[in-house]
């Protein structure tokens, strides 16, 4: 990249044009944000239509919001009648009306208008707005051979994906199965379409259904495309694992940030007051819920003025609880994602997860009140080791069942799961732990 950012700044663009024939546009979007703005738009332009089109399909929504407001009307319009209709209605529902009205008037082909427009009747982050309209009907009545047939007569080369959206269409227009490339080719010649479909009932999609729903069943029922239908069981589209992949990869990107109490958007920002301004709210969040810790503490200080020694095993009381609370959440978290936790089997989790508490409260309440007893025992006697111990057995317990509680309380809320994982656990741990720690240090130390 410094290579070809100083031959852009001398314009020896033919010799950019010969690196770039050894580059991968993959590998040039990891690398893209090292460019400056009109560096961007050169090297967009330097590209053969085809790796261009490549590169934009893999660059965040930001830069391709930024390549379309940008470039020629030529380029767009290249842009737009090379991308599928699904990625096309994705870019749509996140610009300006001006930017699209000036895409759908590049736009040459009335087809190809009238399917964007059908795609983006649907919310962003749903299959509607994910499905692609193009698929292969096969009529049960056909034998493989004459499907076969089909498939080849109207698949060309750059409609590859037409492949795996093979479904059987039957004489009122309503899907009643598919069937595999495999199945056709592996299938005797009269063999009947009928007879090798299989059912595609439990992976039918609803158009507005969410896309996170979406991945879950395509992770479940490993299949490679789905079908979108209408209330009377007309397919409307299908959704490729393409699009999926992207799907569980931007997810994964909102979960992570969430954990670490940030958005997904700093994933591709530089400027550090930008960032700063991202993490600003959740470590808000953080001071409030600290700040009522602090007024418990304070609350507490003659506790500490008359045994000092409990202050060494403060930090480690709400690490404890902090610590076993993350790995609830973040186990329950998953397993809402991967749709494990369904009905009672909700209750049944978080029961479990208190039990595990209980019993890592158990060992480690031991361990720590074995260790209080070898450096405070001779000076406070053994209820400063029961203080201690149970203190560490109450915070680990709390802290699973609220690791557990928070995801599923959010989800019933509507909001992201992921969200309990970032200052709330932690900070009500916190909360819990150290006000348990002083009610124990205050019933059996404070009487001597």
């Amino acid at each position: 990249m410094p290579e070809i950012k100083e031959l852009l700044s001398s314009h020896d663009f033919a010799t950019v044009k010969e690196l770039m024939a050894d580059i991968l546009p993959e590998d040039l979007a990891e690398s893209w944000s090292r460019l400056s703005d009109p560096e961007k738009i050169e090297m967009f332009q330097l590209l053969d239509p085809k790796a261009a089109l490549i590169l934009f399909e893999s660059l965040d929504n930001p830069d391709q919001t930024f390549l379309l407001k940008s470039l020629e009307d030529d380029s767009i319009t290249k842009i737009i009648e090379g991308m599928p209709v699904a990625n096309i209605a994705g870019i749509f529902h996140t610009l300006p009306k001006k930017i699209k009205s000036r895409m759908m008037t590049l736009t040459r082909h009335t087809d190809a208008v009238r399917r964007i427009q059908k795609a983006m009747e649907y919310k962003p982050n749903t299959a509607g707005a994910l499905m692609h309209p193009e698929y292969v009907a096969i009529n049960p009545k056909m034998t493989s051979r004459d499907a076969l047939w089909l498939v080849q007569s109207i698949t060309h080369v750059n409609e590859k994906h037409l492949l795996r959206s093979l479904y059987v269409i039957n004489s009122k227009g309503k899907i009643i199965g598919g069937i595999t490339l495999e199945d056709l080719i592996s299938a005797a010649p009269d063999s009947l379409i009928q007879d090798l479909m299989s059912s595609i009932l439990p992976y039918r999609l609803d158009p507005n259904m969410d896309q996170e729903r979406v991945s879950e069943l395509f992770t479940r029922y490993n299949v490679l495309a789905a079908p979108v239908v209408d209330t009377q069981d007309q397919i409307i589209g299908v959704v490729m694992i393409d699009d999926i992949m992207k799907v569980v990869r931007a997810e994964a990107d909102e979960d992570l940030a969430k954990i670490a109490g940030t958005r997904s958007d700093e994933f591709r920002e530089r400027s550090f007051i930008r960032i700063a301004w991202i993490r600003a709210p959740w470590l808000l969040a953080t001071l409030a819920t600290q700040l009522v810790v602090s007024m418990v503490m304070k609350h507490f200080q003659f506790v500490l003025q008359e045994v000092i020694a409990l202050a060494t095993f403060l930090p480690l009381v709400a690490a404890m609880g902090g610590n076993v609370g993350s790995q609830s959440a973040m186990i329950m978290v998953r397993s809402i994602a991967l749709g494990q936790n369904k009905g009672g089997a909700k209750m049944g989790a978080v029961v479990r997860e208190a039990f595990t508490g209980a019993l890592l409260g158990l060992g480690y309440g031991l361990l720590v009140g074995g260790v209080a007893y070898l450096m405070y025992g001779q000076s406070y006697g053994m209820q400063f080791v029961i203080v201690v111990g149970v203190a560490v057995f109450a915070a680990m317990v709390w802290a699973s069942i609220a690791g557990s509680v928070g995801p599923l309380i959010f989800e019933k809320v509507g909001a992201d799961p992921a969200t309990a994982m970032g200052p709330m656990v932690t900070t009500t741990t916190d909360l819990f732990s150290i006000t348990v720690y002083f009610l124990l240090a205050v019933a059996l130390l404070m009487k001597h």
